[in-house]
């Protein structure tokens, strides 16, 4: 006899739950290495990380390097500065994170988690896959591991290996839907429910998202144990009496109240969300933007986006292709249309008493992920209105499409379940699932071979030079303006170099106030877009600060008087340092961001812009026009000599965004400040050109001079069904001058 032969003989003999878990950790484990690769599984690989990942990992980051421990037990202090904020809000996984702290010395400079709990993720998957499937299976173990496979190779699992680690812990809607079907009638409530209260707080400490999925099924458990006790006669309890034990009432109270159960599934969630920082009581910014936007389209289940074997991507209303991706599969429904064709009467059965809550829950869970703005490929049948209270509740889950991922596994186990129960032939049933199996893998090869190629796809570090690991040596603060919770375009470096500022900041001790959040709170929007430029601005730069700044910013900054800041190009960015001595270069750099402007200087939107005019918010490519995005748009200019006369102002638009259904556009201008005049257009009105006077004296000799553009009528195209744009646009801006008021006006007509 060989070795191998002995050894199979021994590992088919293991108990069902061993030898499900040795082959969920092996086919989890590979599963995830040909997917995204030694490169991102390596704990001390960090060269992979931007994006989503690259947040969690800065969340890590920080907690690690906290001092003190607080309530909640995420929290930290010295990013949002002043204000701090829960490392949760980054979604860095409190599940790992919170546990690893304790060890936080001993481990590598440079550790991550992220592809080991993607392993995890994945192994727990399979696991309660194959758990899932052996309770329908009629003990054939083919059919099992057959079964269990298709939850493995999930499409809604697979696509979260873009970089949504978080969001891979899948298993616990797994769990849940397996531990509804083990109901039993010699079961107490306390044994039937309580691996809901378990698994509630788990996925609270993971992501509010799958905790909330996670507790609807365990209320369709409540609704079934309600309705299978309904069907039985009623137990007869002793009769209360003074002498009972208190411990006895308290276990007749949890063997009979269903209510109770469910606030205590509900108040176990709470509670971790709390202790685990998602939830921080006035700190929390609950409603999110995107509400609508990320939902699922009722063609998810059959669009593959990036294409299959049979299905080619369905267009789409908006960026629903991500959050809002269901695809089943081609091998799933392929077994879901066998099993209905073969006995139709099937799907009238799933309204039995074991089943009637799942059919409700998924009732529920789709209208929650199609969201109030019902769509169909790329059209918007209709909206339902809401009350501003109740949208602002749906908004904290602002990426409902995910809320079918429930439904997604449920549709599954339906396919797996209704070929057992149809097919009576054994070999039938092998051959129907393994060549579904087949075809579902290379239907979702297009999905896969796009995760791989994003996992392999390379990333630089934009920060090289000395002066960033010397900032601490004088430092205790970076603050970067505008802060990228402000204005993401506008932020130096956006949202690719953050992270790297952010790990900078974390390992040298100092504090930063730009921060990448998954909700951001009112107080930090006041504090970062608004009172802090203007402390700015008004106090200059402060001794133990440094600052990496726009180029408007710098320029208006840089020119303050008694400057003891050293402003100069690092890496490309705009870095001022406490240099008094060195101080009065800062002029070098403000001459090549801005040059002085000369009265009646064009700007064209056909030609390239003059150097001596910095545009914010406006279109950069030459073109027909230059549209503004967003509700302000600014332009940024420097006087050499006094202006001792009015001025005026003139523009020319090529287009405003006006429609039937959007009368009016209002541009509030303003210079330094100070308000010079509304721009007001209509449809159908004359809308080609505007000019307006100021005074002379509110430009700033030598120093920056802006000129606002406050656009309260700002709309997406899309909102107004134009096309798929999605910026707030107002104004398409032709030509814009400044000449003295005397001056003739000059006009392109």
């Amino acid at each position: 006899m060989t070795i191998m032969p002995a050894f199979l003989k021994k590992l088919v003999a293991l108990p069902d739950w061993l030898l499900f878990a040795v082959v969920a950790a092996v086919a989890g484990t590979l599963d995830v290495w040909l997917l995204i690769g030694w490169r991102e599984i390596s704990p001390q690989n960090l060269s992979w990380l931007s994006g989503d990942p690259a947040q969690y990992e800065v969340g890590w980051e920080f907690l690690r390097h906290e001092k003190v421990w607080t309530f909640p037990l995420t929290w930290i202090t010295r990013l949002n500065y002043p204000l701090g904020a829960s490392a949760s809000n980054m979604d860095f996984i409190p599940l790992v994170g919170v546990p690893l702290r304790f060890f936080a010395s001993l481990l590598p400079i440079d550790f991550q988690y992220l592809g080991l709990y993607a392993i995890a993720c994945y192994c727990l998957q399979a696991f309660f896959g194959l758990k899932l499937v052996s309770l329908f299976s009629k003990n054939d173990r083919v059919v099992t591991y057959l079964g269990g496979a298709f939850f493995l190779l999930s499409p809604i699992l697979t696509e979260r290996l873009y970089g949504h680690f978080p969001h891979s812990t899948h298993w616990i809607l797994l769990a849940c839907i397996y531990y509804y079907f083990r109901f039993s009638p010699t079961k107490s409530l306390p044994q039937y429910l309580s691996p809901f209260v378990i698994l509630g707080m788990i996925a609270a400490a993971v992501t509010p998202y799958i905790a909330l999925m996670a507790d609807i099924l365990g209320m369709a458990a409540i609704l079934r144990a309600r309705l299978e006790a309904g069907r039985r006669p009623p137990a007869v309890l002793p009769a209360a009496s003074v002498a009972q034990s208190a411990s006895e009432r308290i276990r007749q109270w949890l063997n009979g109240s269903y209510l109770l159960w469910a606030g205590i599934i509900l108040a176990c969630t709470f509670l971790s969300l709390m202790m685990f920082g998602f939830v921080v009581p006035g700190q929390s910014q609950f409603a999110g933007d995107g509400y609508t936007v990320f939902s699922m389209n009722i063609l998810s289940p059959i669009n593959p986006n990036g294409g299959g074997l049979l299905f080619k991507a369905l267009p789409v209303v908006g960026i629903q292709g991500y959050e809002g991706y269901n695809y089943l599969g081609i091998g799933i429904l392929l077994l879901l249309l066998i099993a209905v064709a073969r006995d139709p009467r099937s799907v009238g059965e799933l309204w039995s008493v074991a089943t009637r809550p799942l059919i409700l829950t998924s009732i529920l869970l789709t209208l929650l992920a199609v969201s109030l703005k019902v769509t169909i490929a790329n059209h918007v049948l209709f909206t339902i209105p809401a009350p501003r209270f109740v949208y602002n509740l749906l908004s904290a889950f602002r990426s409902s499409g995910r809320f079918f991922w429930p439904v997604h596994y449920l549709l599954i186990l339906g396919a797996i379940v209704g070929i057992v129960s149809t097919v009576p032939s054994r070999f039938a049933r092998h051959l129907l699932l393994a060549s579904a199996l087949l075809l579902q893998y290379f239907d979702l090869l297009p999905l896969r071979n796009g995760v791989a190629a994003a996992a392999r796809k390379p990333h630089i570090n934009e920060l090289v030079s000395r002066d960033w690991s010397e900032l601490s040596k004088q430092h205790r603060h970076l603050v970067i303006l505008p802060a990228l919770q402000c204005d993401a375009d506008l932020n130096p470096g956006g949202y690719a170099v953050w992270p790297r500022f952010a790990r900078l900041i974390a390992r040298n001790g100092m504090t930063l106030n730009s921060v990448y959040l998954g909700r951001v709170p009112a107080q930090t929007n006041m504090l970062d877009c608004k009172e802090m430029p203007q402390r700015l601005f008004r106090d200059g730069m402060q001794s133990d600060t440094a600052y990496v700044l726009s180029d408007a910013y710098t320029a208006i900054a840089a020119s303050l008087p008694h400057l003891s800041h050293y402003c100069r190009r690092v890496d490309g960015f705009n870095l001022c340092t406490h240099d008094p001595v060195r101080a009065h270069e800062s002029q070098q750099l403000i001459d090549s961001i801005l040059p002085y402007y000369e009265l009646g200087t064009q700007l064209r939107s056909e030609d390239p812009t003059p150097k001596s005019l910095l545009l914010e918010n406006f279109d950069d490519a030459p073109g027909w026009g230059k549209w503004t995005s967003g509700r302000t748009a600014a332009i940024y200019l420097r006087f050499r000599q006094p202006v001792p006369h009015d001025m005026r102002l003139e523009m020319e638009f090529t287009n405003v965004l006006l429609t039937a259904r959007h009368k009016q556009q209002r541009a509030f201008v303003s210079v330094n400040g100070r308000p010079i005049g509304e721009l007001d257009f209509h449809v159908n009105g004359a809308n080609a050109s505007r000019d307006l006077e100021f005074p002379g004296s509110l430009i700033r000799n030598g120093g920056v001079t802006s000129i606002r553009f406050d656009l309260p009528d700002a709309a997406a195209p899309n909102d107004l069904g134009i096309n798929t744009d999605s910026r707030l646009l107002a104004l398409y801006l032709h030509r814009l001058a400044i000449v003295p008021a005397k001056q003739y006006p000059v006009r392109d007509y």
